[in-house]
């Protein structure tokens, strides 16, 4: 096996921060990585499906669905803290205090903003430097991920942690994924797996990704799906809201690690059925 691995990430403030931390695991190993930084996605995974480079390690939340049938996930990474943040220029501002303008860095939080806090005006700031922007033009807060806080290295802006349990993180929240062609050297894939790879996280994004897989194609509203174990059990939480915030379904589902496969088709069966409830509803 040739001593070095090379390694695919993005440009990016998020992507320079993959690449910092699967070297850093695999360092250990003895094995050399030798990282390249790409514009797009597109020309990354290109590169990583004709033998170019030997990995791809992407913000785990940025995977589609359903992956093209010559790559392999083969490694996730520890989950960092997965929950939403508040961060803010005043070291006071929450959520649940009189703010009178919020940004968020996706439209899933933007949609939890306003389902939750309805007279509360939302926008989205999707970079980093967006967010700067709009703390210093007036914004009060931002809300964004642990996860983005950290690579954003706004850690120390953190005004206020948001429970899971009403902001739901999408799935692969706090993670960093691998993927390799199917092709790899075995000898690398274990290398990889054995120093890059946290199963107990492995296990909850597989989980949680089987809820965006049962999904409709046609399926276009903000997205959430949160596993994590409970003693013997895995909890999925899930579900769907719509962009403005006002229409929110969510389901609960646990099951042992055996049967996880079969949670996100529960959770998506529970869900088809809230929509078709409200549906006769307003009819």
């Amino acid at each position: 096996m040739s001593k070095t691995i090379t390694l695919g990430c993005l440009g990016t403030p998020s992507g320079k921060y993959c690449a910092n931390v699967l070297e850093e695991k695999i360092k250990p190993s003895g094995s050399r990585t030798e990282t390249t930084l790409y514009a797009d996605s597109k020309s990354m995974f290109i590169a990583l499906e004709e033998g170019d480079i030997d990995l791809v390690a992407v913000d785990a939340t940025t995977l589609a669905a359903e992956l093209p049938e010559e790559l392999e996930l083969i490694a996730v990474t520890e989950r960092q803290r997965v929950n939403d943040v508040v961060i803010s220029n005043r070291p006071d501002a929450t959520l649940t205090t009189d703010t009178k303008n919020v940004v968020a860095t996706s439209a899933l939080r933007a949609a939890f903003v306003r389902h939750y806090f309805p007279e509360t005006p939302c926008t989205l700031a999707e970079s980093p430097e967006a967010i700067e922007q709009a703390l210093k033009s007036g914004a009060d807060l931002a809300v964004t991920s642990y996860y983005e806080a950290l690579w954003m290295n706004l850690e120390n802006r953190i005004t206020e942690v948001l429970e899971t349990s009403y902001f739901t993180p999408a799935a692969g929240q706090g993670c960093i994924a691998v993927l390799c062609h199917r092709k790899m050297e075995f000898a690398k894939k274990d290398v990889v797996r054995w120093w890059a790879n946290h199963e107990e996280t492995e296990d909850c994004l597989r989980t949680e990704r089987s809820f965006s897989q049962a999904l409709p194609l046609t399926e276009k509203r903000p997205v959430f799906s949160y596993a994590h174990f409970e003693g013997a059990l895995v909890t999925l939480k899930a579900g769907i809201i719509t962009a403005d915030g006002r229409n929110l379904y969510k389901t609960k589902k646990s099951s042992i690690l055996a049967e996880t496969r079969d949670l996100g088709k529960k959770a998506e069966v529970d869900i088809a059925r809230l929509l078709v409830e409200q549906h006769a509803q307003s009819v």
